[in-house]
């Protein structure tokens, strides 16, 4: 039964969100990022990245088929789960009504505990802050 249940999720199309790839908030700065690590470890998985950051339009240290953009609409489009990596301003604004172009119930993972979940409570966005 285990085996299946892996061999199901292998068999979809998983996309992950990453918000922010600039090392800290509200700089154009990559060096150092975390996201390279997180990038990484969803490749190990064969899961598809897209990377969004408002300052940083592009990264030649990013696998080539990884999406970077600066469009929020473009980062949730497909978007299975959204990875908040880096506390620019702009994140810790966000609410259900941020994410109205995602496709499907997201889940978001807040690595950096910048969300405010008052503005969630009542919708199916799941937030986990670390």
């Amino acid at each position: 039964m285990k085996n299946k249940l892996k061999s199901d999720i292998k068999k979809q199309k998983i996309t992950f969100s990453i918000f922010g790839l600039g090392n800290v908030g509200d700089v154009n700065d990559s060096l150092l990022s975390p996201t390279y690590d997180v990038v990484k470890e969803f490749f190990k998985h064969k899961f598809e990245v897209v990377v969004h950051d408002p300052y940083i339009l592009d990264d030649n240290k990013l696998p080539k088929n990884v999406l970077l953009t600066n469009n929020l609409d473009s980062a949730l489009s497909d978007a299975d789960l959204i990875f908040i990596s880096t506390d620019h301003k702009i994140y810790s604004k966000l609410n259900s009504n941020s994410f109205s172009s995602a496709k499907k119930p997201l889940l978001i993972f807040d690595g950096r505990n910048i969300l405010d979940r008052t503005k969630f409570k009542n919708h199916v966005i799941k937030t986990i802050g670390i």
